[in-house]
């Protein structure tokens, strides 16, 4: 229990401060909603190339041999990652 003169101090103290104590639970709300912000835009930061390239359907990449020598050809076209 609470002694009743520890009840009074702290009664007097939020009358007495209670503008700092707003502007103190303003200020944490604030800090609080910037933290908030920043941790979400990182999680879709790092997932934004993934949900790009799976709502275009785009390539990792893509090669224009022309005239490359076909040994070079089949060289690439032999890369694990390489599916066409």
């Amino acid at each position: 229990m609470i002694p009743p003169a520890v009840l009074l101090l702290a009664r007097v103290e939020v009358r007495r401060r209670w503008r700092a104590l707003v502007a103190l639970g303003l200020l944490a709300g604030l800090v609080g909603a910037v933290v908030l912000g920043v941790l979400q835009g990182a999680r879709r930061t790092a997932t934004a190339y993934d949900r790009l390239r799976e709502s275009t359907g785009y390539w990792d990449a893509q090669a224009f041999f022309g005239s490359a020598p076909d040994d070079v050809i089949d060289e690439i076209l032999a890369l694990p990652n390489v599916e066409a």
